[in-house]
């Protein structure tokens, strides 16, 4: 393994290890090592490797790193990729050596002589562009990504630190945009997605029943949703959603009287009416919640009587 140090004197902090070299390389050590444009680049006897490092601007979240093996004298010939992932080029390298970034190439001596490696592949390209503040370089290589990887991509883009970013790319899953909408605070993006794909969609996701898949310990996605969107001061949209919540069922219903019960202090007479309504409308082959469901009857004797 190769071990990755931040030098802030009088501060010395490992960043991550990562494995070296190919998987048929027994003995692997670092033959040279040179950063170029924010990439780590470091051979073996016989092959070449880049990696990427995660967010450093970031103190409180862990350095990610992401390591391809861009070329190896054991590479398979004319291998198809159908993934996101780079796969090795086969050159026939006797201890190479780094030795610069040129025209899209990154150039290595060799006792052979001097090998151009391309860096054309997408997802190395991405990297590199981020890595070296090429911003808008990067995501115009977005296009090059087929939609299927997009949730390959966005998570990627994650590690490097750019979450605003991923949650850009429209190949990307409801599930996956909550996910990082929730852990970035992109209130905006979060909310932009719910009007482009609909809450039903979302409710879709794990049916009211939460991440446990049974709604016994834990809130249903959009209850998730609506608390953080109150915490946000976007009251009136969670007052939407629950609303709309009610068009879909008994699970539907449960999620409008959670979401109503958060309202209460900032409508108290449109949450009212929302907790009645939810459980006490029904489907005509189903029961109203109210004669079902122990919450709803507590506050039905408890809360609403009084």
């Amino acid at each position: 393994r190769i071990a990755i140090y931040l030098s802030d004197p009088p501060n010395f902090t490992l960043l991550s290890t990562t494995y070296l070299g190919t998987a048929t390389e027994s003995d692997a050590k670092v033959q040279s090592a040179k950063f170029l444009h924010g990439v780590l680049y470091c051979t073996t006897q016989t092959s070449v490797q880049c990696i990427f490092l995660g967010d450093l601007e970031n103190d409180d979240v862990v350095c990610e790193v992401d390591s391809y093996v861009l070329a190896s004298a054991d590479a398979p010939l004319n291998m198809v990729n159908s993934s996101i992932q780079p796969h090795a080029q086969p050159i026939p390298l006797i201890r190479p050596s780094i030795l610069d970034y040129l025209h899209g190439s990154l150039l290595v001596s060799t006792i052979t002589g001097v090998h151009a490696i391309s860096l054309s592949y997408p997802l190395i390209r991405i990297g590199a562009l981020l890595a070296s503040g090429h911003y808008t370089r990067a995501q115009r290589w977005f296009d090059t990504i087929r939609t299927c990887h997009h949730e390959a991509l966005a998570n990627f883009l994650d590690r490097r630190g750019f979450p605003e970013m991923a949650v850009e790319l429209p190949g990307l899953s409801p599930q996956t945009l909550v996910d990082f909408s929730l852990r970035y605070g992109l209130t905006e993006r979060l909310m932009n997605a719910i009007e482009q794909y609909g809450l039903k969609n979302f409710h879709m996701i794990d049916m009211g029943r939460g991440v446990n898949g049974d709604g016994s310990s834990s809130q249903s996605i959009l209850v998730c949703i609506g608390a953080y969107l109150l915490s946000q001061g976007k009251d009136s949209f969670v007052l939407h959603m629950a609303n709309v919540c009610l068009t879909f069922g008994e699970s539907g219903r449960k999620d409008a009287f959670t979401l109503a019960t958060l309202l209460i202090g900032y409508y108290p007479s449109d949450a009212r009416e929302l907790i009645i309504r939810s459980i006490t409308e029904h489907s005509p082959n189903s029961r109203p919640l109210v004669e079902t469901w122990p919450v709803a009857m507590y506050i039905r004797n408890q809360l609403l009587q009084s």
